[in-house]
């Protein structure tokens, strides 16, 4: 699928992954900042290419997605992960800078709202990616709500993540969610989980042990042509988990430096996950890895039921 603008492409879909969308076989989208801005190289590098073996191993199309020098592309080559991985300058996409990105020919790693909103567009029905934007805790001074929740609430996909990223009010990341309408299932566990962690002791909106029922409650939904995507949160394995550690504590720690050295913005998220970093000697980018590659291994089983 190619759309056009002013006689140029703005759109370019591979060809595995029409292949996958005109023949419905199980399909998977990817968002490209965990390349080009969650991880340093050539972590990411192998972190993209296990993340799509994992999908090819299970007979599921992976399909990251990215803005290319001004082109929204939908399923990469190993070439342009590569080159994503490695390249200056490339911009952090949410679904306000998709534009800007395309007009300007820049480059861009597409976050989780922009990847939802350029798989949406494609009919692609599953996303699987490491943790969800929010609420931030400082809400009350910097107003700060990721875009996340508004994509969310306005597409209708199931979205495979392990709950709101630790910087974040969980509790009221949620209250959110469930303001906007968009459904919130736990898989295999009674408790909202807290990315790093299992559990966060708020009691899951609703429990689900099997994907079939994941699938139907998506179907019914898109008969009953309701938006907001299915929100499936996916605790992350026990033995991965950061209990070692007093997450609160290093998260609030972290947002103090950010204050302190004048972080803002899009800016906010990466310099604190670098400090998280630092402060559990590499532990959370470990088990950052794990989840999203056990998200993933969720979302195709999903995919496969689905086709």
């Amino acid at each position: 699928m190619n759309i056009h603008s002013n006689s140029e492409k703005i759109l370019v879909a591979s060809t595995d992954v029409l292949h996958a969308l005109e023949n419905k076989t199980p399909l998977v989208a990817l968002e490209s900042t965990v390349i080009t801005h969650g991880m340093p190289f050539p972590q990411n590098l192998e972190m993209a290419i296990e993340l799509e073996e994992i999908l090819i191993n299970s007979g599921v199309t992976p399909a990251f997605i990215a803005i290319i020098d001004g082109v929204m592309r939908v399923g990469l080559s190993r070439d342009e992960i590569r080159m994503l991985s490695t390249a200056a300058g490339v911009m952090k996409a949410g679904t306000r800078e998709i534009a800007t990105a395309i007009h300007l020919g820049r480059s861009a790693g597409t976050t989780v709202s922009a990847t939802i909103r350029i798989a949406s567009f494609m009919e692609i029905k599953i996303f699987a990616t490491g943790g969800i934007g929010g609420v931030h805790r400082d809400y009350l001074q910097s107003m700060d709500v990721s875009s996340d929740l508004t994509e969310l609430a306005n597409s209708k996909m199931i979205v495979v993540c392990s709950g709101a990223k630790s910087i974040l009010d969980i509790p009221k990341t949620f209250e959110v969610l469930e303001s906007l309408s968009v459904p919130v299932v736990v898989f295999g566990s009674d408790q909202i989980p807290g990315f790093y962690l299992r559990e966060t002791h708020i009691k899951s909106p609703l429990r689900l042990d099997n994907v079939d029922d994941i699938v139907g409650i998506y179907q019914i939904r898109k008969q009953l042509w309701l938006n907001g995507s299915v929100l499936v949160l996916n605790p992350i394995n026990k033995e991965c988990e950061l209990h070692d550690f007093d997450v609160d504590e290093i998260v609030e720690s972290s947002l103090d430096a950010a204050f302190s050295a004048g972080i803002s913005g899009q800016d906010m998220t990466p310099f604190i996950l670098d400090n998280i970093v630092k402060l559990t000697n590499g532990e959370s980018l470990r088990a950052n890895l794990e989840l999203i590659k056990n998200n993933v291994r969720l979302s195709a089983s999903i995919a496969q039921y689905l086709a």
